[in-house]
């Protein structure tokens, strides 16, 4: 395993499942345009980026941050052969009974909110729930601390989402809060950074990157928005060490996580369901209930517990669209495997 390979993200795990192909070499995807991608891969010790050749309609689709097999061309380009078993992979749903692939193989999420109008406790238990159902690491990230008049009141808030969520303070322009946050980034990570549009994701990237890389625009009259053109996903890696992924804003943060993975994201109300009186407990005002007598002694806010409860919807709708099209899958497959026999049948009746 070459050194370059390795800073770019290249581990024991990715080497195993290559060396089971016995051909290709390994590339790890650094640019996803949607139509088109760029790999990065070793060629004689240093790092050098190709392009892939990719036939979409006919082969799974790489996303950002994937490891592939490719065999390099005589047009100096790279092509396929197949992905890398992902250790990990961050998405959301799209609301359309479908799973958005939003970047593979992530160790750490860092999810930028800002000291505006923008900050939302709620989207960020959305972004929680779905570091923990992807078993990534969530860090948050609160950005343009200089524009609060006190970033406290923001700290507060973000409290009550749980003692265990490493928290990082910055304003972009401030060496103290890019020092703090390149210290949480360790050598072997690969992290993602996600946030609505305008909170400062890309300026937060280019101060990690020490480039401009991502074109920032102007920002309004009132300090509070910043416009960027990042429409592409990008990896980058970090001078020091480690890999970082820049996205696109998410406008929505739809749930592609289980019932199940919700007790991770939510501690504090798991524990508190534990410990009602009756099993089958709504939660809702019934005798005995602890969830309940916590919002009524100030211990759980009234808006978090109905957060849980929106996104515990919200995650048994998505298991159940989920299961339905494994069912329909499960039968298609059934019915296109009778009539091949049916056919081999009529062929050859004996």
């Amino acid at each position: 395993m070459s050194n370059s390979l390795r800073k770019l993200g290249f581990n024991d795990h990715f080497a195993e499942h290559a060396a089971r192909y016995g051909i290709g070499q390994p590339y790890r995807v650094t640019e996803d345009f949607g139509l088109r991608f760029v790999v990065s891969g070793d060629a004689g010790g240093q790092l050098r980026p190709f392009n892939l050749t990719f036939a979409r309609k006919s082969e799974r689709a790489p996303i950002i941050g994937d490891w592939i097999l490719g065999t390099p061309t005589e047009t100096g380009e790279v092509e396929f052969i197949d992905i890398l078993e992902r250790s990990s992979c961050f998405q959301r749903s799209t609301g359309e009974d479908r799973v958005q692939l939003l970047a593979a193989n992530v160790d750490k999420l860092f999810i930028v909110t800002s000291c505006t109008d923008e900050f939302n406790l709620s989207r960020l238990e959305r972004y929680l729930l779905l570091a923990r159902a992807n078993h990534i690491s969530p860090v948050l990230v609160l950005n343009k601390a200089d524009l609060a008049t006190d970033p406290n009141t923001y700290l507060e808030q973000i409290a009550e989402l749980g003692p265990e969520i490493p928290v990082c303070v910055l304003s972009t322009f401030s060496e103290p809060g890019v020092t703090q946050l390149k210290l949480m980034i360790a050598e072997d990570e690969t992290c993602v950074f996600v946030g609505s549009s305008g909170v400062g994701k890309s300026s937060i990237v280019n101060a990690l990157t020490e480039s401009q890389r991502q074109l920032t625009l102007g920002v309004s009259a009132k300090g509070a928005r910043g416009s960027h053109t990042t429409t592409s996903r990008s990896l980058f890696m970090l001078p020091e060490s480690g890999v970082i992924i820049d996205t696109p804003g998410i406008r929505s943060v739809g749930v592609s996580a289980s019932a199940d993975s919700l007790s991770d994201a939510f501690e504090d109300i798991a524990h508190l369901m534990s410990q009602c009186a009756f099993r089958n407990c709504g939660h809702n005002g019934e005798a005995g209930c602890a969830v309940t007598q916590a919002v009524d002694e100030g211990r759980l806010t009234l808006r978090r517990l109905n957060s849980y409860k929106k996104l515990q919807r919200e995650a048994e709708f998505f298991e159940d669209k989920q299961a339905a099209m494994r069912r329909q899958r499960d039968e298609a497959r059934q019915r296109a495997a009778r009539r091949g026999s049916r056919q081999r049948f009529e062929r050859d009746p004996k």
